[in-house]
C-alpha cells in the first residue's frame, strides 16, 4: 500500500477544506480501495507520512493580539504547536474602574 494510493482515496472521499477527525483516520487506516469490503491496513510508515502530510498542509499559526477592549478575539485557522500565545488587554481595566477590595485579572480596586 503506497501513500499515493492512500492519498488518492483520501482525495475521493474527504472534499477539501473538510476537517478530518480521528475516526476518519481510523477509516483512512483500514480502507477497502477495491470495493470487496476486505480492509487493507496501512502499514504504519505509511500513516505516519500521510498524517505528517496532513499536519504540514495546515498554515503555521501565528500569535495573535486582540484590539483594546474586544470580547472576542478570532484565531486563525492553522496548525498550533503550543508556543503560540493570544493576548487581550483593555485600557479601562485600571484601579479606578473596580470597587474598592475587589481584584479583577490581578487588578485591585481602588
Amino acid at each position: 500500500m503506497t501513500v499515493n494510493t492512500v492519498w488518492s482515496y483520501v482525495a475521493e472521499t474527504y472534499p477539501k477544506n473538510v476537517v478530518i477527525t480521528f475516526d476518519d483516520v481510523a477509516n483512512i487506516y483500514t480502507f477497502t480501495p477495491d470495493g470487496s469490503g476486505t480492509p487493507f491496513t496501512v502499514s504504519a510508515s505509511v500513516m505516519a507520512t500521510l498524517l505528517n502530510d496532513l499536519l504540514w498542509a495546515l498554515p503555521q499559526g501565528t500569535d495573535v493580539t486582540g484590539a483594546n477592549g474586544d470580547l472576542v478575539t478570532l484565531i486563525p485557522e492553522g496548525y498550533y504547536d503550543g508556543t503560540k500565545t493570544c493576548t487581550a488587554s483593555d485600557t479601562a481595566l485600571i484601579p479606578a474602574n473596580i470597587v474598592n477590595g475587589e481584584t479583577i485579572f490581578g487588578v485591585d480596586g481602588a
